[in-house]
C-alpha cells in the first residue's frame, strides 16, 4: 500500500506536505501504536510540521483512516476484480488465482493492514456502514465466481456468501500471525497451502452432499436430538390437550348459563 512509504522519504521531502505524506505516516503509528493510541499531534511530529498544516487536506483523525481503508480497497480490487471478471479462465482457477492474489494484498504489510482491520471498529457508524459496503463488493467478486462455477457443475453447491466468508475470513486473520518472529513460509507457499485447502472444500466430487456434520459416536448420541425433539412435542400436544379440555369446560358451562336464562 502507498501508505506505507517510509517517512524518511518523507522527511527528506519537506518543507511541503500532502495528503499522501499525511496518510503514511499515521499510518505508521497506527501500526506501531493502534489508531486509539495515535493523535494527529503524533503524526505532526513525525512529519516535522505543525499539526495546523494538516487541515488543508483532511478534517479528522478519523478521515486518515477512511483514507487508508480507500487504500487498501483500491489494492483489492487491483488485485482480485481483474480475475474475478475473466471469463476465459475457468472459475476454479479464478478462485485459486484470487486466493493467491487476497494473500498477496494481506502481505502488502501485514502490521498496517492488521491495524487497520483492529480500528473498523472505532469508526463512526455512516463511516462503519462505508466499509460494510466496501467489504460485501469484495465478496461479491468471490461470489460472482463461485455461482458461475456451481452453473458449470465445477463448483459445489453450498452457499456462495459462505465460500467468499470462509475464504476472505481464512486470508484475514493472517494479520495475527504472518510476519511473527521464526514464520517459516513465504507468502506465496502460504496463498498455495491455503488455496489446497480451500478446493478441497469448494470443487465438486460428484456427490449431492451440501454440508458434514458431526457423526454420532454411540446409538444414544445419534437419538439425543430426536428423542428429546419428541419428549418436546409430547409436552406440547399434553399442553395442547388439557386448553382444549377446558375451552371446551368453559363453552359448555356458556351454552348452560344461555339455555337455563332462556
Amino acid at each position: 500500500m502507498s501508505a506505507t512509504a517510509s517517512t524518511d522519504t518523507v522527511r527528506r521531502r519537506r518543507p511541503g506536505i500532502d495528503k499522501n505524506m499525511i496518510i503514511a505516516a499515521a499510518a505508521e503509528l497506527f501500526a506501531k501504536k493502534g489508531y486509539r493510541a495515535t493523535s494527529l499531534d503524533e503524526v505532526a511530529e513525525k512529519l516535522g510540521v505543525k499539526k495546523s498544516s494538516f487541515y488543508h487536506y483532511i478534517n479528522s483523525k478519523e478521515d486518515v483512516l477512511m483514507a487508508i481503508f480507500d487504500q487498501f480497497y483500491a489494492l483489492s480490487e487491483k488485485h482480485l476484480r481483474p480475475i474475478s471478471e475473466d471469463t476465459s479462465i475457468p472459475p476454479n482457477e479464478r478462485l485459486r488465482r484470487m486466493v493467491h492474489g487476497y494473500v498477496n494484498v494481506m502481505t502488502d504489510d501485514v502490521n498496517i493492514i492488521g491495524s487497520l482491520i483492529r480500528a473498523e471498529s472505532e469508526l463512526s457508524r455512516p463511516n462503519q456502514m462505508i466499509v460494510l459496503r466496501r467489504n460485501r463488493e469484495m465478496e461479491r467478486m468471490f461470489e460472482h465466481v463461485v455461482i458461475e462455477g456451481q452453473k458449470q457443475g465445477i463448483i459445489r453447491q453450498v452457499t456462495p456468501r459462505l465460500v467468499a466468508l470462509a475464504i476472505i475470513g481464512m486470508i484475514e486473520f493472517m494479520v495475527q500471525w504472518y510476519g511473527l518472529a521464526g514464520w517459516p513460509l513465504p507468502a506465496e507457499k502460504v496463498g498455495a497451502e491455503f488455496a489446497l485447502l480451500l478446493e478441497a472444500g469448494w470443487l465438486a466430487d460428484g456427490s449431492d452432499r451440501t454440508g458434514a456434520w458431526p457423526r454420532a459416536t454411540s446409538v444414544q448420541e445419534a437419538l439425543k436430538d430426536p428423542l428429546q425433539r419428541i419428549r418436546q412435542l409430547r409436552s406440547d400436544l399434553d399442553m395442547l390437550s388439557n386448553d382444549l379440555e377446558h375451552m371446551g369446560t368453559r363453552l359448555e358451562d356458556g351454552l348452560a348459563t344461555d339455555r337455563s336464562s332462556t
